[in-house]
């Protein structure tokens, strides 16, 4: 079988050509572990950290052990796998295939795999995402037992999860399941999901279980993470929801076992990428999806909405301002000019040259009331996104707005003109792409607080 490295991972590309577990070179490899483990426990058995620690010892010493060089060599290959990715044409992952492959952290299955038989990943101790196939039916008993998985999406097509397939991976909080797969009530066994569960040893156990983890997102307020944790969620329906649940905050609430949407979104394999967006429709029937695609890659997914769609959102003028990060953040889209040089000669006139902190101050300042509006609205503002289509940051735009802390600029931008974010005192961190070609003149003069900048140029540019 083919292994590459892809990712930066010794990739094991199985194609089922040859059967990878051998019965007597592990059970040789299993006595001299068992062995070596027993005597380490006389000396180490009241370690808090004895399962760490332990691993620590093993992978260093095991080609010291008795061990006879064919097994030496079958260990050696099977610690050497990273990744897996499971070939179109496999239909079954047999029992105990990959048992004990300690550093295998990822596994994509083709969508022709329909089983995966007991023991297939147990002991695989670094795995940590798993993308199962579309047309997968059955899920063995302990088949990923002793993993560290921390999300499981099953696919709808799945009727039947064994015994312990998923027990023992102490990080396992999310198992999103299907209503009619057939789910053993052992399945999360000593995971914190598990841990989470309002239930210790009922008289149905094997009924209250299951049902309570397949409803765990049943209430209609947590309708957003039902969407979220579905098998591929829609954009529609998403938007929907945001707008009954008031906007982007909806994906900061958190359910029962305290996961949020933004959570499901992120961890949810079966989202479709920019690749299957591009590759399943044409581009303007398909520009939503997208669009779609782009933000699931990011890592804050409520921030991210408030940047890409339209919904309840506060407006300035034709430019929407919202909350991201708590910074109160304006989309800059460059539909209307912010700056008003008749407000600010006005507002310098008044000889005052800062900005007031109390109501009484700014009574007292002799200007008017929509020159006073004018200064206030500037100060507001925290952090900037500008907003792809924008090209250039005209001369003066956010001079003197001295709450600004952060700005960030879209990939079309190309030019950033005169005093742009002058006297932007607070401005710590921006971030320049390939796409700026010219910086003027006191674009960024006095902004005494900047500290970190970000630049990306593949070309000449001019400061």
């Amino acid at each position: 079988m083919r292994v590459a490295t892809i990712d930066s991972l010794v990739t094991l590309f199985y194609d089922g050509s040859k059967e990878l577990y051998n019965d007597e070179l592990n059970d040789e490899w299993s006595n001299a572990y068992e062995h070596a483990y027993d005597q380490y426990l006389i000396i180490h058995r009241y370690d808090k950290n004895l399962t760490e620690n332990w691993r620590k010892i093993w992978t260093k010493s095991w080609e010291s052990w008795n061990l006879s060089t064919e097994c030496k060599n079958y260990r050696r290959e099977r610690l050497s796998w990273q990744q897996v990715i499971v070939v179109e044409g496999v239909t079954e992952i047999p029992d105990h295939t990959f048992y004990h492959c300690s550093n295998i952290k990822r596994v994509i299955f083709a969508d022709t795999v329909k089983r995966v038989e007991t023991f297939a990943f147990c002991l695989c101790s670094d795995l940590i995402f798993i993308k199962l196939s579309l047309r997968l039916e059955y899920i063995g008993g302990c088949s990923f037992m002793d993993c560290n998985l921390s999300s499981v999406f099953i696919p709808p097509r799945c009727s039947k999860i064994d015994k312990l397939a998923f027990s023992n991976n102490p990080n396992l909080t999310i198992l999103n399941v299907p209503q009619d797969t057939e789910l053993g009530f052992t399945t999360v066994n000593a995971t914190k999901l598990y841990e989470k569960s309002p239930f210790r040893y009922p008289d149905n156990i094997d009924v209250v279980i299951p049902a309570w983890i397949k409803n765990i997102n049943n209430d209609e307020k947590f309708a957003l993470h039902r969407v979220c944790s579905s098998f591929e969620p829609t954009l529609d329906m998403i938007l929907d929801i945001m707008k009954d649940k008031g906007g982007p905050m909806a994906f900061k609430v958190k359910n029962s076992i305290g996961i949020t949407p933004s959570r499901y979104l992120h961890d949810n394999p079966y989202v479709k990428t920019n690749r299957d967006a591009n590759r399943d429709a044409n581009r303007d029937a398909n520009r939503e999806a997208i669009v779609f695609s782009q933000i699931l890659l990011k890592v804050d997914i409520s921030f991210l909405y408030c940047y890409s769609f339209r919904h309840k959102l506060k407006n300035w003028g034709d430019m929407r301002v919202s909350t991201v990060d708590g910074l109160l953040t304006l989309f800059y889209d460059g539909s209307k000019p912010l700056y008003n040089k008749v407000l600010s000669e006005e507002w310098n006139r008044s000889c005052f040259c800062g900005v007031p902190d109390d109501e009484e101050t700014w009574q007292s300042i002799p200007v008017s009331e929509e020159c006073k509006r004018y200064v206030r609205e500037r100060q507001t503002w925290q952090q900037v996104i500008i907003v792809d289509g924008v090209t250039e940051i005209p001369e003066f735009t956010f001079y003197k707005c001295k709450n600004i802390g952060r700005v960030i600029f879209a990939k079309t931008v190309t030019s950033i003109e005169k005093y742009a974010f002058g006297l932007c005192v607070h401005l710590v961190s921006i971030r320049l792409l390939d796409s700026v070609i010219r910086i003027e003149n006191h674009a960024f003069t006095f902004c005494m607080c900047l500290k970190n900048i970000r630049f990306r140029f593949r070309f000449r540019f001019t400061i």
